[in-house]
């Protein structure tokens, strides 16, 4: 009688935490945004009102599956949508990792393989049955939720004096909140950008490109992009010297708020009553 009183109150505990669940999942979220700590690297996680989520870059080592841990819920191993903006290893290392602990229906990236290692990723998502996109240039999506996801820029292959100039350009919109995500592109592309995307590039959270490397991040592409925030992902103490001091000069310049993983780890902003709010 005792097994038996143990095993229904078991299945009724079980039975409680899958509505409970259920309920939580059915719920609507908030638009998220975080900027995780996974080092010398770039990893970025959006989830839309509805809870489309996608990841933007996935740094290069596995903990990004317990800095996922920190924004996902524990039982939601899906996530919608992978960006890799450019073959390298602090952008895609850690893909592995993703899909081997989350299912993933699809990944974009920029087509270009010249990379071995790249060429073994793509070869690995294909044979998984993943969803693979290469995007064109200006190519938008309107996401559940309500949030729009633009490709500004999908660069020309050889376009640039190495990848990071092949760094796939993401802007993302929701109500009044605007973000930008430049991957490692450089001041020639930020000069291109300011060019043929002048409308596109006023947002109120910018990501830094090359980690706030010199190489990126002028006084143009400040004055065009006119932040409000400006974010840096990077490893305290790295070899590189990121966020080089001049370009955080040209930042405080401006009264800009900047932010960097390797100060405070994971950044969290999230859109609650009309405002953008940011959590460190």
């Amino acid at each position: 009688m005792k097994n038996l009183l143990k095993i229904t109150t078991t299945i009724t505990f079980v039975i409680v935490a899958y509505i409970a669940i259920s309920i939580i999942d059915a719920q609507p979220g908030q638009f998220k945004v975080g900027f995780l700590d996974v080092g010398q690297g770039d990893a970025i996680f959006i989830q839309t009102p509805d809870k489309f989520q996608i990841l933007i870059d996935t740094g290069s080592s596995s903990v990004i599956t317990s800095e996922l841990g920190g924004v996902m819920a524990p039982w939601d191993r899906s996530i919608d949508m992978v960006i890799i903006t450019h073959p390298d290893a602090d952008h895609f290392g850690a893909i592995d990792d993703v899909t081997n602990a989350y299912r993933v229906d699809t990944i974009i990236d920029n087509g270009f393989y010249h990379d071995e290692d790249f060429l073994e990723y793509k070869n690995q998502i294909e044979s998984e049955f993943v969803k693979h996109v290469n995007p064109k240039d200006g190519y938008s999506l309107e996401l559940p939720g309500e949030v729009l996801l633009t490709f500004i820029s999908v660069p020309t292959f050889g376009q640039g004096s190495d990848k990071n100039d092949e760094s796939i350009i993401v802007r993302v919109d929701y109500q009044d909140a605007s973000f930008l995500f430049t991957g490692d592109a450089s001041v020639d592309i930020e000069e291109q950008l300011i060019e043929d995307y002048p409308g596109l590039l006023d947002v109120d959270v910018l990501k830094l490109g090359h980690h706030g490397s010199k190489t990126s991040t002028s006084d143009r592409f400040l004055e065009a992009t006119t932040p409000q925030i400006a974010v840096v992902s990077a490893s305290a103490g790295n070899r590189y010297g990121h966020p080089h001091p001049e370009v955080m000069e040209r930042v405080e310049q401006r009264d800009i708020i900047s932010l960097c993983t390797c100060d405070v780890g994971r950044i969290v902003f999230r859109w609650k009553e009309g405002k953008l709010l940011v959590k460190k």
